[in-house]
């Protein structure tokens, strides 16, 4: 049986999970995000991970799948519980991202920042585009 969470602040809290070796990596996106964000009142905590390997760990310890270690850095508590995670990233980017988002039953975001962005274009897709 699963729990569901709960938020200690009223503010959403979204974890921002950055694949800097993503082919279409754009810092400049990445700050829109972030400002998005804090205009809309909520709170986050970026992650910017050197290999795809810790990027899924990360994204563990941030749902609280995982226990936080010397080299992967526990959520600010203070802002309360992950609310929703974000992949910047590519379609492995958001793979990963999305296992975890799963298993701890939090919505997901996703910048996309690959080569294809295949996932993206078929989540986004327009029905006039048909």
């Amino acid at each position: 049986m699963l729990r569901r969470r709960r938020l200690k602040a009223k503010n959403a809290h979204y974890c921002i999970l950055v694949n800097p070796s993503a082919r279409g990596y754009q810092q400049k996106l990445v700050k829109k995000l972030i400002t998005a964000v804090k205009e809309s009142g909520a709170f986050y905590t970026l992650y910017e991970p050197t290999t795809a390997m810790d990027l899924f760990k990360q994204a563990q310890v941030a749902v609280g799948n995982r226990r936080a270690s010397r080299f992967l850095p526990a959520p600010d508590n203070r802002r309360g519980q992950i609310t929703a995670l974000i992949a910047a990233g590519g379609d492995g980017t958001f793979n990963l991202v999305a296992r975890a988002a799963q298993k701890a039953e939090l919505p997901l975001g996703i910048l996309p920042m690959g080569r294809f962005n295949n996932i993206a274009q078929c989540l986004c897709r327009s029905q006039d585009s048909d």
